[in-house]
């Protein structure tokens, strides 16, 4: 977690929160919990963290993830508790040691940005894959 955030930072990211971060999701009944909530002040845009971290295995999000940062990444999702800040984008961190860079992309997350036109960045970094 602390390498991710320092990325961010590093790149000129605001930091928000760098602990767990409840974002409520329009359609569902239920939060989607972010390990952390940055600020893009390039593009004014409240980014939800997740990060995965893993030893000789694949990376999966849960379809109810994939369905909740759909929502986040097209309409939107207010922190709970704070909703005058509106999360506009996902981003993923990894950090895999001993599998392989395509055992991480998730073909229903990735098939699901699509149908939505959401625009998917893979960008590498040494320790970590971040996807925006």
């Amino acid at each position: 977690m602390d390498f991710t955030l320092k990325l961010f930072q590093d790149r000129g990211y605001t930091i928000i929160n760098a602990g767990p971060t409840r974002v409520d999701v329009p359609g569902f009944s239920d939060a989607r919990d972010y390990d952390a909530l940055v600020y893009d002040p390039r593009s004014d845009v409240y980014i939800g963290v997740e990060v995965k971290t893993t030893m000789f295995s694949d990376i999966y999000l849960t379809p109810k993830q994939v369905a909740k940062d759909v929502v986040v990444a097209t309409a939107g999702g207010t922190v709970s508790g704070a909703s005058y800040i509106t999360v506009g984008a996902v981003s993923y961190s990894y950090s895999c040691f001993g599998c392989n860079l395509l055992s991480i992309r998730s073909n229903q997350f990735d098939t699901a940005m699509q149908l939505a036109g959401v625009k998917t960045i893979v960008a590498h970094h040494p320790g970590g894959l971040i996807r925006k």
